[in-house]
């Protein structure tokens, strides 16, 4: 093998000497910091206009009457400072002073100061990290009557002596409604794979992590997209998580699928459009129709049969539920 020729160049970005070589033929540079230092020139030079020249100007610093003359088309400062220092000049003269206010906290309600710009009290709710917490974290449990207690549950409303649990409200391990379909907006889950909603949310379980723990507590069938809509929100009746689900749907429909702004069947046949967009159409249309059936679900033979047929037949003529369990049942169903 012939050895490679080498000589010596200049650099096309910094005009140094370095060791070309033929078995690299095509290197220009002599490193690549400075390939992406002329690179970057490059770029900036394509927005430059080709006629540009630079002009004389004066320093539009007003307490600065320097004459220079301009690097690049932009400058209009002699030097950095004085730019530095024109803009706390213009910012100086924008800013306002701080003013202190009493504000009411809006959770625990007492009262405490704060001193910041006008704009900004927007922000200050609370008087203390804790009670922002604690706002926070009832605010995700909206629905509830009682946002500070926990639920403490266990199989069959039982605790065990060895996990020494403390059990305010036992609840069974009672799953209702059809797997075939979801319990709150009636889709069909014969072809779509399903999920179990839980009623009282597992984070409200006491016992969770407790080694031997198995409640399952009040379930139904769900779909993904409901029960990630309920996520962990807490109700006091199963119909108002129900009506959390189809309020969902109905403000995404008055949102995206309004009468304004959905084409109809009739519209589509009498404008002529190519077929990609038509497809699109059509699909939006079909979403539209599928939305109404979920807003709609309560409100069909279906929902009655499926959903609440059986639980009230198990509440009233059933031996299922304990004493300590009825109660709770029936009120949570809402039957008498």
């Amino acid at each position: 093998m012939t050895e490679a020729r080498t000589e010596e160049r200049l650099c096309v970005g910094c005009e140094k000497t370095f060791i070309w070589s033929s078995s690299s033929p095509n290197k220009k540079y002599c490193s690549e910091r400075c390939y992406q230092r002329k690179q970057k020139y490059i770029q900036r030079d394509k927005y430059v206009p080709t006629d540009w020249k630079p002009k004389e100007l004066v320093c539009a610093y007003d307490k600065c009457d320097v004459k220079f003359t301009q690097k690049s088309q932009n400058q209009k400062f002699c030097k950095p400072e004085c730019c530095k220092k024109n803009q706390e000049m213009i910012w100086g003269s924008q800013r306002k002073s701080k003013v202190t206010k009493v504000i009411k906290c809006k959770w625990c309600g007492e009262p405490f100061e704060k001193t910041a710009y006008e704009g900004n009290f927007k922000n200050f709710k609370y008087c203390s990290p804790k009670c922002s917490r604690e706002y926070n974290s009832a605010k995700k449990k909206t629905g509830a009557t009682d946002h500070s207690s926990k639920i403490s549950l266990t199989r069959r409303g039982k605790s065990s002596s060895k996990q020494n649990l403390k059990v305010k409200l036992g609840l069974p391990d009672y799953l209702f409604g059809d797997s075939t379909y979801c319990s709150y907006c009636g889709e069909s889950m014969i072809q779509s794979p399903s999920s179990i909603d839980h009623c009282i949310p597992r984070s409200f379980f006491l016992d969770v992590g407790v080694r031997g723990s198995n409640a399952r507590g009040l379930t139904t069938h769900s779909c993904f997209k409901c029960n990630s809509i309920l996520s962990d929100k807490i109700f006091d009746t199963f119909r108002q998580r129900r009506e959390c689900v189809t309020n969902h749907y109905q403000r995404v429909i008055d949102r995206f699928f309004n009468e304004e702004n959905t084409w109809t069947c009739q519209e589509l046949d009498e404008h002529d459009v190519d077929y990609g967009l038509r497809k699109l159409i059509e699909q939006k249309i079909f979403n539209r129709y599928v939305l109404i059936d979920k807003v709609n679900w309560p409100y069909a033979p279906e929902y009655q049969e499926i959903v609440l047929a059986g639980v009230t037949f198990d509440i009233k003529y059933t031996d299922m539920f304990n004493e300590a369990q009825l109660p709770f049942m029936r009120k949570f169903f809402e039957i008498q």
